[in-house]
């Protein structure tokens, strides 16, 4: 009876820490979620045309120095910075500033003006 217990007890624990190894990306700052991944821009929506554009897979990865690497498809690579202002709640790339709509392991979304640029992670 009491090894049956600790099997039980020993499996609920296993599944445990598994379903909350997921969600440990929801617990890191927003500079973490930005650095820990490649991320590659998947779509681009402009709300006030009501049109989504194709976009070719454009790779941003974002150091945690303050600097980012773009990696276009061609392999041409552009360097820049990047911070976040407004108590983490914007993003400024070079000199254009971005709303950080939402921020998950499986997406990144930056709102600037009307469109809505997506990513995924590599």
């Amino acid at each position: 009876m009491i090894k049956k217990l600790f099997i039980l007890l020993f499996l609920s624990l296993l599944f445990f820490t598994n379903a909350c190894e997921k969600d440990n990306f929801s617990l890191l700052s927003v500079k973490d979620r930005l650095t820990q991944r490649k991320w590659i821009m998947r779509s681009f929506v402009d709300y006030q045309a009501n049109q989504t554009f194709p976009v070719s897979k454009t790779s941003y990865q974002f150091k945690w120095d303050g600097t980012y690497i773009i990696t276009k498809p061609d392999n041409e690579q552009i360097f820049s910075t990047w911070e976040l202002i407004d108590n983490n709640k914007y993003l400024r790339i070079g000199t254009n500033t971005f709303r950080i709509s939402y921020i998950s392991g499986r997406l990144l979304s930056l709102q600037y003006g009307d469109m809505n640029i997506f990513y995924v992670p590599e």
